[in-house]
This record gives structure tokens, sequence and C-alpha cells, in this order.
């Protein structure tokens, strides 16, 4: 499966989620790896998160898929995060 169609349909489940403002991926053996990065994400949206995640599990029983929340905190994301090493992206501000 394409690596940027991925990181769009998880785009797509996540673009209602306003504090949500980027999506990263990485392709690794057998599946792909998630970076949901947002700024100050509530409790809700996280919960939200994690159900458009099994969502894409369930579409996709065959690939192993990892998923992880980088909540910014109003923390530049190049302190937090290794933007070199990425396979697909999707700037979910710009969905809305």
């Amino acid at each position: 499966m394409n690596v940027q169609a991925m990181a769009e349909e998880l785009a797509q489940r996540l673009v209602y989620l306003s504090s949500l403002e980027s999506l990263f991926v990485t392709n690794g053996e057998g599946g792909f790896e998630y970076w949901v990065v947002g700024n100050n994400i509530s409790e809700d949206e996280e919960y939200c998160l994690y159900d458009a995640k099994w969502t894409l599990l369930s579409a996709n029983p065959e690939l192993a898929i990892d998923l992880h929340l980088v909540d910014r905190r109003g923390q530049p994301l190049t302190e937090l995060l290794n933007l070199e090493r990425l396979d697909g992206t999707v700037n979910l501000t710009d969905l809305r």
C-alpha cells in the first residue's frame, strides 16, 4: 500500500480535531509508523485519535500500524521530532 495514501487516509479521519496540526508516516517492515502532531491536545481529542487508529487497524488487518501522539505544548516541532526520515506527510491545518 502507498505510504502517502495511508497518511491521507488517517488524516481524513482526524481533520476535524482542531488541535491536531500534522501527520507523518514512515514505512517499516510489514506496516506503518504514524506520528500525529498537535498543540495542547485535549483528552477528548486523544480518545478520538485512538478510535481512528482502531478503525484504520480494522480496515487493514494485514498491516502492523503503530501510532505516536506528539503534543508540542507550544514547543517547536523540530525540538521534539526528527523530520529527516519520513515517507509521507499531511498538513492537517491545510485540509480545514
